[in-house]
């Protein structure tokens, strides 16, 4: 009876032990109270009586993370950011030895056919000069092509810094313009705006422009300057191989002896490689008008549901123009394309 009381004068069993009374119950907030490995949602515990306690040196940085940049994911980097200059392979390790190996292999396959009892030299014996000297100039600019496609520009987009930056009147002249009411997207890995048909190449650590492939012989891309010139040099690559076949074939007279073989085996072993490399050359040479003609490319070709302008077109092909015009566009044009032109058709005058 004496504990009722207690409790209904409000002072209750803290105040029958002599505790001072809390104010609990009174209607009075519990206020949260941020902890070091954060509250669960719905928990609160009870402010201390002394007031808000200090924020501890981590708890602080942590609140003064700062808030995302409402431009986005995909805003512009900073003009101070860091960017990669030149492609991977360009000078690095993989690119040397892939330059040292063609080298190689182009002046000892040419050599290997002077060697030996073949054509060119048994022409070189009786003091004609013609034919191997022409066979020597092709297997000299097959390799300086191969040098001036590995080693170029082939569309790397350039970011606005740079475009402002370079800016100059021959630029002009050459770089597309794209209207001003389409929008183009930026790059998730380098922040470029990109155009139309552009890709980010992985290796080479840039957005190249109407992206192709990369390839892993001149260890670097094939875009939308370096192509034509890639063809180029894969004719006069064939043409070279389909010349040496024909002299190696010209040294072999098959004999069934064990000293024949020790003789033309290097001879052998030369033709084999030129069939191979021919056969390779052929068929990559043919892939490439095909697509050509149609004005497409490898990358377009092979992930064509992967694309989103190519999925969501309503022709199978946007930019087909016919096979005269895209043999003419590739060739022949001097300045890179604006894609979004012929893509969205937003005039009808020729672009």
């Amino acid at each position: 009876m004496e504990a009722r009381r207690c409790e209904g004068k409000g002072g209750g069993p803290r105040a029958a032990a002599g505790l001072p009374p809390t104010n609990a119950g009174r209607g009075r907030k519990e206020t949260p109270v941020l902890t070091q490995g954060g509250a669960e949602p719905g928990v609160s515990a009870p402010r201390l009586a002394a007031g808000p306690q200090p924020l501890r040196g981590g708890r602080r940085a942590a609140l003064r993370k700062p808030a995302p940049s409402p431009a986005g994911p995909g805003a512009a980097p900073p003009p101070g950011a860091a960017r990669p200059s030149g492609p991977a392979g360009a000078m690095g390790a993989g690119g040397l030895w892939a330059r040292a190996a063609h080298t190689a292999l182009s002046g000892g396959l040419a050599l290997g056919l002077f060697l030996h009892r073949t054509d060119l030299q048994k022409q070189v014996e009786c003091g004609e000069l013609l034919q191997p000297l022409i066979f020597i100039l092709l297997g000299l600019c097959s390799v300086l092509l191969y040098f001036k496609v590995s080693l170029m520009d082939p569309g790397f987009v350039k970011s606005e810094e740079e475009v402002e930056a370079d800016k100059s009147e021959e630029q002009s002249m050459v770089a597309p313009q794209v209207p001003s009411n389409i929008k183009m997207r930026r790059c998730g890995y380098c922040m470029v705006k990109q155009p139309m048909r552009a890709k980010h190449c992985q290796l080479c650590q840039h957005c190249v422009r109407r992206y192709d492939h990369h390839c892993p012989w001149i260890e670097n891309c094939v875009g939308e300057k370096n192509h034509p010139l890639f063809i180029v040099y894969l004719s006069a690559q064939l043409v070279v191989l389909l010349w040496g076949g024909h002299v190696a074939w010209s040294g072999l007279y098959f004999e069934q002896s064990w000293e024949w073989l020790q003789h033309n085996i290097l001879l052998l072993m030369s033709f084999l490689m030129i069939v191979i490399f021919t056969i390779v050359v052929l068929l990559l040479l043919i892939s490439h008008l095909y697509l050509i003609s149609c004005n497409t490319t490898t990358w377009e070709f092979m992930s064509h549901h992967r694309i989103s302008y190519l999925r969501h077109s309503e022709l199978e092909n946007p930019f087909d123009q016919g096979v005269i015009l895209n043999l003419w566009r590739f060739f022949c044009s001097c300045h890179l394309t604006a894609w979004e032109k012929i893509y969205f058709h937003r005039n009808n005058e020729p672009v």
